[in-house]
């Protein structure tokens, strides 16, 4: 079974404009990962409110599309997503992710973790995001704060170190 994960579209810049290929480059690289490790899942940059329709995860090349997310903070997606997405069959538990200002200016994503407790977040750069997320969905940070750089994000460097080599 494919496990969809979530990703709010939340900057308010147009998806045309943002920095080349950007959400192109999230897709390719997540599913790198996820082939790398041998894991399920797929990134699904949401364009809707609505996940009835959403059979596949994000393919490149990303069409442009005006998100209904825009300007949206974090506490008003981790509300949408307990809501509309958190219990239906198919999609994540207990995690997203938040295309964010941060995102296009240094192409990190804000990974999410909606616990019992409330909300945790980390950054990762786009081939790290599917690593941390495929392990919060098991229930715990695969890395720890440890291995984040010095601008406090997981690297694909980070993760590749730690899987055996080909």
């Amino acid at each position: 079974m494919t496990e969809f994960y979530p990703v709010f579209y939340a900057v308010d810049v147009p998806t045309e404009l943002c920095p080349n290929g950007m959400l192109d480059e999230l897709v390719i690289s997540s599913k790198e990962a996820i082939n790398r490790i041998g894991g399920v899942g797929q990134l699904c940059i949401l364009q809707s409110t609505s996940i009835s329709n959403i059979n596949s995860g994000s393919t490149a090349p990303i069409q442009p599309f005006t998100s209904p997310f825009l300007n949206q903070d974090l506490d008003a997606i981790h509300k949408l997503y307990r809501e509309n997405i958190q219990s239906k069959d198919d999609w994540t538990t207990s995690t997203f992710a938040i295309i964010d200002e941060k995102t296009v200016s240094d192409k990190t994503i804000l990974l999410a973790c909606s616990l019992r407790e409330g909300l945790e977040t980390r950054r990762s750069d786009f081939y790290a995001s599917l690593f941390e997320l495929l392990s919060l969905e098991m229930g715990t940070w695969l890395f720890e704060d440890d291995d984040l750089n010095q601008n406090g994000v997981l690297t694909r460097e980070t993760c590749e170190n730690r899987l055996p080599q080909e």
